[in-house]
């Protein structure tokens, strides 16, 4: 499982853009964490959040959807992130892999499957999508996918920039 991501942010309501020190990508309890979004909820997940345990046999998807997803919108609340009127955020998103699988996690906590084995969040996400679709079946590690998919990005979104900067369940750089 890889992921690699940008080092930017805007702030003040995007007025202003940061390009940050620390990583998007968390390592957590065993599971590779992308966000895009609020600097808040990105804070939240790569120094705060402590996956629960999955119980045995249960579903991966079903366990991410209620159980993992619960204690991170518990974790916002009790810290008080930022919520539109409706109850929902639409100021975070993030990428979760693990056991080999990539889910996407929405602002409104709703996760879903990538059974295609790649996706791509936050600004600049669709640049980054249509370039991983377009090197889906040349042949091509990973790695060279994901540099691809963020110089699309940042060339055509403004609040994209680099450093990049990778992560596996392995490794990072």
């Amino acid at each position: 499982m890889y992921m690699r991501a940008d080092s930017c942010t805007h702030i003040a309501n995007g007025q202003h853009v940061v390009t940050l020190p620390e990583r998007k990508i968390a390592r957590t309890g065993g599971y590779l964490i992308g966000t895009a979004g609020a600097g808040r909820w990105r804070q939240l997940v790569q120094n705060v959040f402590d996956p629960p345990p999955r119980p045995p046999r249960q579903d991966l998807l079903n366990f991410l959807a209620r159980d993992f997803a619960d204690a991170l919108h518990s974790l916002c609340a009790e810290y008080h992130t930022t919520w539109a009127t409706d109850g929902r955020s639409s100021a975070c998103a993030a990428l979760i892999g693990v056991d080999g699988r990539l889910f996407v996690l929405s602002g409104d906590f709703a996760v879903v499957e990538q059974p295609i084995g790649y996706a791509a969040i936050g600004s600049g996400g669709a640049y980054a999508l249509g370039a991983l679709h377009a090197t889906a079946r040349r042949g091509l590690n990973p790695r060279p996918r994901l540099d691809a998919a963020l110089k699309a990005a940042a060339e055509f979104c403004a609040t994209v920039r680099g450093p990049f900067r990778s992560a596996s369940l392995g490794e990072a750089s």
